[in-house]
């Protein structure tokens, strides 16, 4: 090879070997600039607290170290530890914080109303697909007989059989993956805690007036006869209730009576556990009934935690239950232990998607509940009606 060629191949090696270079170079000082980039937004992360970083790697190390452990356990120790040092500076949100501040880890939200019934009713878990229990609708006859009588056939006590099968309620909310990143509270936690409280209104709905299909069956869907059909008579599928002769209100001079006489259409073995059912504004009206030597019903609880009581039995407050109006039944009486059961399948679980919906995480909640009257004796409903 002449020495021409050899200068042209060495010169062209020359050429790859620094294009090679600068190659590299860029490729190293992109790398770093988003290595930095990172590291100021994992040091920003989940906090609520703003640095303006040190040029000095170990700076840099020991304010990620710092925001890391607070994010991961709430140690505040790394940040006081770098205002010791001055590596954190006075700023405004642009820059840093002289002082951590104090973030809350909640939101604020408006309360919503929860059904009670839980507290109440009969709960079981299962690990099938329905739950099923016979009972006992008849009692077995006697006689008394002399000692050479006949003693003809009595009759038999008659068995049915309830079955509750839950039906499923779900919610599917969506949160940007940066907002997760980047939040200062825990914005999935907070999600999936709306959505438990959706799930218990909804089934505290359906506990009181759902229509089965799907979902717990409600006792008030049910049909009721009047306290002229007593337990003894009574069709099993129906509940009793008292009327307060007057459509839509209570009657002027007997509204304490007509509560008095629902409470005694409870038999005595049902009385222990027995509550009051009722909305706020029904329980306004009612405590202010008197008997007739002027004294209210209504007994205010002596101490916190302690509930109100109404002729001796604690009254639960569920917004669910109906208002006033014509022929509606806005208090209920009775022992929900022994008259409603509520069945779990499975307790609310969550399922946490990063991938389906790209940016976004999903969260699939969902739950199988069911509900339904299981003892038609132990509830008893007042009736806003004339009859």
């Amino acid at each position: 090879m002449d020495t021409d060629a050899i200068a042209d191949l060495l010169k062209e090696q020359g050429t790859a070997i620094e294009t090679f270079r600068k190659n590299m170079e860029g490729a190293l000082s992109k790398e770093r600039k988003e290595r930095e980039e990172l590291e100021a937004r994992l040091n920003r992360k989940g906090t609520g607290v703003a640095v303006e970083l040190s040029s000095d790697p170990g700076a840099i190390r020991e304010i990620g170290e710092a925001f890391r452990s607070f994010i991961k356990s709430g140690d505040k120790s790394g940040f006081q530890e770098l205002e010791r040092k001055g590596m954190m500076v006075g700023s405004d949100p642009d820059g840093g914080y002289a002082v951590i501040p104090e973030f809350s880890n909640q939101i604020t939200q408006s309360l919503k109303d929860v059904s009670p019934m839980r507290s109440i009713a009969n709960v079981r878990t299962i690990s099938t697909d329905s739950l099923e229990e016979l009972y006992d609708i008849d009692d077995a006859d006697a006689a008394w007989v002399g000692e050479v009588d006949s003693r003809p056939a009595t009759d038999n006590p008659q068995l049915g059989k309830w079955r509750i099968e839950p039906g499923e309620i779900y919610a599917m909310p969506k949160a940007s993956q940066k907002l997760l990143d980047d939040a200062a509270i825990d914005i999935g936690q907070w999600l999936v805690e709306k959505i438990t409280t959706r799930f218990a209104q909804k089934e505290g709905t359906a506990f009181v007036s759902g229509n089965g299909l799907g979902k717990p069956r409600g006792f008030l869907d049910y049909g009721a006869t009047a306290s002229s059909d007593p337990d003894s008579t009574r069709a099993w599928g129906r509940l009793q209730y008292v009327a307060t002769g007057v459509d839509g209100d209570w009657a002027a001079s007997v509204k304490g009576d007509k509560l008095i006489d629902l409470q005694a259409e409870l038999k005595a073995q049902y009385l222990p556990g027995a509550v009051w059912v009722m909305n706020r504004r029904i329980r306004a009206d009612v405590r202010k009934f008197k008997d007739g030597q002027n004294n209210y019903l209504w007994q205010p609880a002596q101490f916190a935690g302690q509930p109100d009581l109404l002729l001796g039995h604690p009254v639960v407050l569920d917004e669910e239950m109906p208002a006033k109006a014509s022929n509606a039944f806005p208090i209920a009486f009775g022992n929900f232990k022994a008259g409603y059961t509520i069945v779990d399948r499975h307790g609310i679980k969550v399922l946490r998607d990063p991938y389906t919906a790209k940016p976004y995480v999903l969260f699939y909640c969902y739950a199988r509940v069911g509900g339904d009257v299981t003892n038609f004796e132990a509830i008893k409903l007042l009736k806003l009606g004339t009859s």
